[in-house]
């Protein structure tokens, strides 16, 4: 301040660098998750701890864990007292980027960046989908939060090198871009979810983590990367030493994040004396649906639902009248169930010939675009079993039969992690969708873990009564948040 009581740029910095750290703590301590066990310290990060967002019908969905491993005895030298002092340095560089981010959520390229993540997810889905599908046989559901298990990926190509890194980026249908540029791309997209979520008053949530072996030395340059996109916070825990208590407390603040009893995220073994990290994602979706697509529970009665055996069971089903947009294509039929606020809707899609294997094995991104872009208002009788569904499923072969082969073997280079040999061990998913006559509940999680080794006249009927697909999208950005592959109704998540 200067001799006439007037403050200086720096002043008036240092004024604003005070409001950010206070808005920083409080927003920390009301937003971070409770982790009940004592053996997790918090290192750093706050970030997008839980981003909320209000919607209008009721979704949950749980998880995608990648077990990730470390490829050198347990007694690497770096202690973790390094690792603390370094992660807990320079609050003014993370004051700054939470100050750019705020910026951020006004420009005009949010969306833009937004929709080119999007596509991204969407390649992502429709390269993944018929493979899990297929292996759990045709007659298990599977339910997948794309953009989660996006997030992490991205996340895992910020430290990759060479051909891993590339392999990464193919799969997310990134090829050519650099693994920071994607990360920006991710970041609005989750900027863009924000935005729409507050206008729409739906509640969406999502966490980032880096559950830390604290032997192990992480790259400083890997952890500002994923506080600058990710807002990541970090935790070290003691898998070396208590592996078995650290699989039930991660697996707790999946759920406790996703406020759905979901399928474990990470099995019993899954993390051993020889995993290295987490990098988990957990996520939560609560939304009604609008006012005109009111369901009248007195309508819903149990309905005879086609199983891909040819066994039928019997469900209870929802029944609707009225107009609605949907759209037939490519031996695909789609509805499009809007959700409360208009930012956000559900689409519900099934095969108008053939299977649904034959379906999925033939989705592409455009052929989904063109689906949606040929939505239009028609007079629908629709009839859509209520859904309480749960799975809990490997990604692994899918990614692999995506072209992610080498972060699997023990040539994997996430040097830009750490210099610790690293390689995918396991990555996962638990997912549980509630969808009834009030909406869709949804909340999951993404992670990965590193192990050491060496408008028609006539009413149209749609009755969803065969295995369908359903697709809860943020219609602003065209990203799919969960999908939902509908085999059997009948099979209640646990």
């Amino acid at each position: 301040m200067t001799a006439s009581g007037r403050r200086t740029p720096d002043d008036r910095n240092s004024v604003a660098d005070a409001r950010i750290r206070r808005a920083l703590e409080a927003w920390s301590s009301e937003l971070a998750p409770a982790l009940p066990s004592p053996e997790l310290v918090r290192a750093r990060g706050t970030g997008r701890i839980r981003r909320r967002r209000a919607a209008t019908a009721a979704a949950a969905v749980a998880a995608v864990a990648a077990l990730v491993t470390a490829l050198v005895p347990l007694s690497h030298p770096s202690p973790a007292r390094q690792q603390q002092s370094r992660a807990a340095s320079g609050h003014a560089p993370l004051l700054g980027e939470l100050a750019a981010h705020m910026r951020r959520l006004t420009t005009p390229r949010v969306l833009a960046d937004a929709r080119q993540a999007a596509r991204s997810d969407l390649s992502l889905l429709t390269a993944t989908t018929a493979s899990l599908y297929r292996s759990a046989g045709t007659t298990r559901n599977v339910v997948l939060v794309p953009s989660s298990l996006g997030e992490v990926l991205v996340q895992l190509e910020l430290g990759a090198r060479g051909q891993t890194g590339s392999q990464i980026a193919t799969a997310l249908g990134m090829g050519g871009t650099s693994a920071s540029a994607q990360a920006q791309l991710w970041n609005a997209l989750s900027q863009q979810l924000t935005i729409d979520q507050r206008v729409s008053h739906v509640q969406l949530e999502q966490a980032n983590y880096l559950f830390l072996e604290r032997t192990l030395h992480v790259h400083g340059t890997y952890l500002d990367a994923l506080a600058r996109y990710f807002g990541e916070g970090i935790w070290e825990a003691d898998f070396a030493g208590r592996p078995a208590a650290t699989t039930r407390t991660i697996n707790s603040w999946v759920r406790s994040v996703s406020h759905l009893r979901v399928p474990p995220l990470l099995p019993p073994g899954s993390i051993t004396r020889r995993t290295a990290f987490v990098l988990a994602n957990a996520f939560h979706f609560d939304a009604s649906w609008s006012r005109a697509l009111a369901f009248d529970p007195g309508r819903t009665h149990s309905a005879v639902f086609h199983l891909a055996s040819g066994a039928t069971v019997s469900v209870p089903t929802m029944h609707w009248s009225g107009v609605l947009r949907t759209a037939a294509l490519d031996g695909m039929r789609a509805v499009e169930l809007p959700y409360a606020g208009g930012r956000f809707s559900a689409l519900a899609i099934e095969p108008e010939t053939g299977s649904l294997t034959t379906m999925l094995d033939s989705w592409t991104p455009t052929s989904l675009s063109h689906l949606e872009a040929g939505l239009r208002q028609a007079t629908v009788d629709l009839a859509l079993p209520r859904l309480s569904l749960g799975s809990a499923s490997s990604c692994n072969g899918a990614l692999r039969a995506a072209g992610v082969r080498q972060a699997f073997s023990t040539g994997a280079d996430f040097g830009g992690i750490t210099s610790t040999p690293t390689a995918l061990d396991m990555v996962g998913q638990s997912v549980a969708i509630r969808v009834d006559e009030h909406g869709t509940n949804a909340g999951g999680g993404t992670g990965s873990v590193s192990t050491l080794v060496s408008g028609g006249r006539d009413a149209v009927a749609v009755a969803f009564n065969h295995p369908f697909v359903f697709l809860i999208r943020d219609d602003a950005a065209g990203a799919v948040i969960v999908e939902a592959v509908v085999a059997d109704p009948a099979a209640v998540a646990s």
